[in-house]
């Protein structure tokens, strides 16, 4: 399935007149299935093992060949394993892999004198979406001017392997006014301000990571251009493997939670009015 190694084996069988000296190699070739993807049904070399054990990747696979999440090894002298550290949608498909003979020729090289190939084997599998659901609630109510009001985002998943998060505090003073960013965090835990942010009150402001799945966002000496609506707005990333770039798999926001000023005082309230239109999937 998506995210999930697959390794594929090569095993040569019955062999005869190898002469002295001579080795085997191997190709790979990878054709898509219709439908996956945006591109129309193609046929790619992956790459292959010469007769002295060079890999040679093909133009589509270099990348993913070189960073190793994807390898072509020989793990006996007839054995040829293709392995996909985390499997993506593009790699179902038909592969194929074509063995071929290498012998020493008169000057010393190595030569190709055969090939043989093996019957097509089909990689696919039930595509899953990964779908990312974000709730958030009021941890601490502030009830007078000058206090400190605390809410927290619970992620949770479905189809998703192991991610990291960014994760956006964002607010609004109605329903219908402009949306304002107010602090950033991302999946590597890097913390900003957002441009909405008044550079005298940054101090005032804390958003960490509270647990494996939540987030907690402070806001102290709560005053009056603080009423409305806050919220978090959560976007899960993956990697291919570590030390590689984040690759985005989907995202959602929270219900809002409301901060309004009243002249008898201050009260919160979460809102959940209307709740499902305000909660978002992406695929």
């Amino acid at each position: 399935m998506t995210a999930e190694p697959t390794e594929l084996a090569c095993h040569v069988t019955n062999i005869t007149h190898l002469p002295l000296g001579g080795r085997l190699g191997v190709k790979w070739d990878h054709t898509t299935l219709p439908g996956i993807g945006n591109d129309p049904q193609t046929s790619n070399h992956i790459g292959s093992l010469d007769g002295n054990g060079n890999l040679l990747p093909g133009s589509m696979y270099s990348e993913r060949l070189k960073s190793g999440v994807m390898s072509l090894t020989r793990v006996q002298p007839n054995t040829f394993k293709l392995r996909i550290l985390r499997t993506q949608e593009i790699d179902m498909g038909l592969y194929v892999c074509t063995v071929s003979a290498w012998s020493v020729s008169t000057q010393g090289d190595m030569v190709k004198t055969s090939e043989y190939q093996s019957s097509p084997v089909t990689v696919r599998w039930d595509t899953k979406r990964p779908t990312l659901n974000v709730a958030a609630k009021r941890i601490r109510e502030a009830s007078v001017g000058g206090s400190t009001f605390e809410m927290s985002c619970t992620v949770a998943t479905e189809n998703l392997g192991e991610a990291g998060y960014s994760v956006l505090i964002q607010s609004q003073e109605s329903l219908q006014s402009n949306v304002r960013t107010i602090m950033t965090l991302s999946p590597d835990n890097v913390l900003q301000h957002g441009g909405a942010t008044d550079p005298n009150r940054r101090d005032s402001l804390v958003l960490t990571k509270s647990g494996a799945a939540e987030f907690r966002f402070r806001l102290a000496g709560v005053q009056l251009s603080d009423r409305g609506y806050y919220w978090c707005d959560i976007t899960a990333w993956t990697k291919q493997q570590p030390g590689q770039a984040w690759t985005k798999a989907t995202s959602a926001e929270s219900n809002k939670v409301r901060i309004d000023f009243q002249e008898n005082g201050i009260f919160c309230e979460d809102v959940y009015g209307n709740a499902k239109s305000q909660q978002h999937v992406y695929s």
